[in-house]
């Protein structure tokens, strides 16, 4: 396991899994350790606008995918609905055909 850290001259160094300290990143011990931070620093808002970023698409994706359920169940309300009024309107015209020669055989009684 290799560790990195920051040593006493502001260096990146390595901790080897042997204990040997090395420096990791030879230009590192060139650059003052405000600049280091600096390129931390960047590092971090990138990452921290790619999570805001990742975020932000879940919500989006989250609200469509909740839009598309929404007109999903609409649409199957309104089949629904369709289905009940043809089946009551079957229903009434059988209730008429059935009835019309009930009324001709009292009519002729």
């Amino acid at each position: 396991l290799n560790v990195y850290f920051f040593n006493r001259m502001g260096c990146l160094a390595n901790r080897g899994p042997q204990g040997p300290v090395t420096d990791a990143w030879p230009l590192s011990c060139k650059l003052p350790l405000g600049s280091v931070q600096g390129v931390v620093g960047a590092g971090e808002n990138t990452l921290n606008y790619a999570v805001t970023l990742a975020q932000s698409q879940i919500a989006n994706f989250s609200g469509a995918a909740s839009q598309i359920r929404d007109a999903d169940i609409a649409a199957e309300t309104a089949n629904l609905v369709r289905a009940q009024i043809l089946h009551q309107a079957s229903i009434a015209a059988m209730a008429m055909a059935n009835s019309a020669p009930q009324a001709l055989l009292r009519l002729l009684r």
